[in-house]
């Protein structure tokens, strides 16, 4: 229930803006990293699995930009 009304509301929101979405969290670092990625998983559908694998090819990329 919470899952889809968080959904909703990025996608509303969104569409209305035809920009980005920052999302912020006062409780906590990865609480914000985690609707994100509900979102996107609902999204498109992805598995856990699948979610889990892209989260850690783009934080792979991001330490490797800090090498360059």
């Amino acid at each position: 229930m919470v899952r889809q009304k968080l959904c909703s509301v990025l996608t509303a929101f969104h569409l209305k803006q035809s920009a980005a979405v920052l999302v912020l969290s006062q409780l906590g670092i990865s609480r914000s990293a985690t609707i994100v990625m509900a979102y996107l998983m609902a999204e498109n559908k992805w598995s856990l699995k699948a979610s889990c694998l892209l989260t850690a090819v783009i934080l792979y990329h991001i330490e490797l930009e800090t090498y360059q």
